[in-house]
């Protein structure tokens, strides 16, 4: 990649656990609230952390009708 340039990536997840099954991965400075944009940091293990933003859709108000989060 041309200097100045970075790779992007969008996750989603969804259904009844998706809030309990990101607190593994992830931290962010206030509170997780419905229908927000909230930053955090993605953690998979001591050496990796990638700031990121968290797009976090409670049910029923989602795409796919359940618990939903895009990273």
């Amino acid at each position: 990649m041309p200097v100045g340039t970075i790779g992007r990536s969008i996750i989603r997840l969804s259904g009844a656990d998706t809030f309990e099954v990101l607190s593994r991965f992830i931290t962010t400075e206030v509170p997780i609230e419905k229908n927000r944009i909230i930053p955090c940091s993605f953690k998979d293990d001591d050496e990796l952390s990638i700031k990121g933003k968290l797009y976090a859709f409670m049910h029923p108000n989602s795409y796919t009708g359940q618990e939903l989060a895009e990273l």
